[in-house]
C-alpha cells in the first residue's frame, strides 16, 4: 500500500494525481519526505529556516514542531470526509464564502467532480480536492503543530491577566485542544509574522497551531494529533 492510500484502501491514481494539479515531481517529493505537497525544495528550506529563527526570537527553543494535515499526509483526517452529493458540495460552497452558489456554481462543482470521481470514491479528502472542485474558498493548507512547555507558560501568564484559567483560552475541541489562535498569534508576534511571510511565499494559507510541550492530548476518539511514530517532524 503505498502512502497516499486513505483508510478505506483507496489509491491515488496518476490521474488523480493530474486532476488535482499536482505534478510527478511534486508527488515523488512528497512520498520520499522532502516537501509538503506542492511546495518545491527550495520554498520548504526557506520555510523551515525562517521559522527557526522566528521561534528563536520569540525564545521558544524547546519548541517541538511538526507537520499535519493533508499536505503532509495527503488525504484530511476521517473528521473531513469527501464530499460527492450536491447538497454536501453547497453546504461547504456556503461555510466557505458565506453564500449559497449560483445554479451554474452548483453544476460546475458536480461536473468538476464527476470528471474524476463518484461515489465510491476517497474516502477521506484528498489534499486541494474541494478547491480543485470549487467548493473550497482556498487550497489547502499547511498545517503546522507547534509544542512547548514554554509557549504554554506565557500563554497561561497571558490568561492569568485576562483573569481567565488555562482551560478557557483552550480550543474547545476534544481531538486537538490547542490555544486559541488569536490569543496565540498576539503573544507571538515573530512566529505570527512569520506565518504572513510563509503564506505569500507559497500562495497557499499557512496555519500554526501551539501547544503545550507534551503535544496535543491523546484521543480515544478517531482522530488524534498526539505525538506518533508517523508524524512529519520539522527540522531546521
Amino acid at each position: 500500500m503505498n502512502a497516499a492510500t486513505d483508510k478505506s484502501g483507496y489509491r491515488i491514481t496518476d490521474d488523480d494525481l493530474d486532476f488535482l494539479e499536482i505534478s510527478s515531481t511534486e508527488f515523488d517529493s512528497w512520498e520520499r519526505g522532502e516537501t509538503p505537497l506542492r511546495v518545491s525544495l527550495d520554498d520548504f528550506r526557506n520555510l523551515r529556516t525562517t521559522l527557526f529563527e522566528a521561534l528563536e526570537k520569540e525564545g521558544l527553543d524547546d519548541a517541538d514542531v511538526r507537520l499535519q494535515g493533508s499536505a503532509a499526509r495527503f488525504f484530511s483526517s476521517p473528521l473531513k470526509p469527501m464530499l460527492y452529493g450536491r447538497a454536501e458540495l453547497v453546504q461547504e460552497f456556503y461555510a466557505q464564502y458565506h453564500r449559497f452558489p449560483s445554479d451554474y456554481e452548483a453544476d460546475r462543482m458536480e461536473q468538476r467532480l464527476a470528471t474524476r470521481w463518484s461515489s465510491p470514491g476517497p474516502r477521506q479528502r484528498p489534499f486541494d480536492a474541494l478547491f480543485v472542485i470549487g467548493a473550497a474558498a482556498e487550497a489547502s493548507d499547511l498545517d503546522f503543530q507547534v509544542s512547548s512547555h514554554v509557549a504554554r507558560s506565557r500563554i497561561e501568564a497571558r490568561a492569568n491577566d485576562l483573569g481567565l484559567s488555562l482551560a478557557d483560552i483552550q480550543a474547545q475541541h476534544p481531538d486537538y485542544n490547542f490555544f486559541k489562535k488569536d490569543l496565540t498569534e498576539e503573544t507571538f508576534v515573530h512566529l505570527s509574522l512569520w506565518r504572513t511571510r510563509a503564506c505569500e511565499l507559497i500562495r497557499r494559507p499557512v496555519s500554526v497551531a501551539i501547544f503545550d510541550g507534551d503535544g496535543p492530548p491523546l484521543s480515544t476518539g478517531p482522530v488524534s494529533s498526539h505525538f506518533q511514530p508517523s508524524d512529519w517532524v520539522v527540522k531546521k
